[in-house]
């Protein structure tokens, strides 16, 4: 579970990238969850880009706060204050850029002392 590939992408981050990872895919999700699950420190390790997995499932627009942003962030909370190396956002604004109002409000929510960074 640990093994990084040439572009230090993880089992999850590479789950998170695939194709079929939606959050109305309930074979994708589960399987990404069970990596997380069995690997909680999986959320922690950026890419050769400098993404975390929580970057990248929001770059995706894949996953909702209810569904996905809410294991990846608890996983790895820190990731919260991390802006994405590759948009220059942070997680919050990103993800409200890209429309999910509710999932910006929620990772607020979890760390207001964001918005001052």
């Amino acid at each position: 579970l640990k093994q990084i590939n040439e572009n230090g992408e993880t089992a999850l981050t590479l789950s998170l990238l695939s194709k079929g990872c939606h959050e109305r895919d309930e074979q994708s999700l589960t399987s990404w969850r069970a990596l997380l699950e069995a690997e909680p420190k999986l959320a922690s390790i950026p890419n050769t880009k400098g993404q975390l997995p929580l970057h990248i499932a929001i770059s995706k627009q894949m996953l909702a706060w209810d569904n996905g942003l809410k294991e990846i962030f608890t996983a790895n909370p820190y990731a919260i204050t991390a802006r994405d190396a590759v948009t220059g956002f942070q997680p919050f604004l990103h993800v409200a850029m890209l429309g999910d109002v509710s999932s910006s409000f929620e990772l607020l929510r979890a760390d207001p002392s964001v918005i001052m960074m």
